[in-house]
């Protein structure tokens, strides 16, 4: 791909599969249905890489380093979650901050990573809680 700003190869990915659509599905299901069927865990480790890679910029070795590393719990609940952990990133910038579980994650989003806000909501809870 000739492009390494993220948004532009997206942009560039976008248009190149609404050109070629029909093509590209039918590659997929000539060479990838014998392959998905025989060999279902490295398909799905094949889309998971894919999907980090163009969404973050993270390898597939990165995120298995982090969530080595955060010993396989949310970072900010530290609870251990059957589903995969979610790649947690700043929206604006893009960074990754972290891996968290689903339940945390959203309530990032809900929020809208306003850190006055989650503050509000932590003074809440203790006020009402106690």
């Amino acid at each position: 791909m000739p492009y390494k700003d993220i948004e532009k190869r997206k942009q560039w990915q976008r248009n190149y599969y609404a050109k070629n659509k029909n093509k590209i599905r039918k590659y997929w299901n000539k060479w990838h249905k014998k392959d998905r069927e025989q060999n279902p865990e490295k398909v799905k480790r094949q889309v998971r890489q894919a999907a980090l890679k163009m969404n973050f910029g993270l390898s597939i070795e990165r995120y298995e380093a982090m969530h080595k590393s955060q010993f396989g719990k949310c970072a900010i609940c530290k609870k251990v979650d059957d589903r995969q952990l979610s790649v947690d990133h700043n929206h604006d910038t893009n960074k990754v901050r972290g891996l968290l579980c689903r339940k945390c994650n959203l309530a990032i989003a809900h929020l809208d990573e306003n850190v006055l806000t989650l503050k509000s909501a932590i003074n809440y809870l203790e006020k009402h809680n106690g």
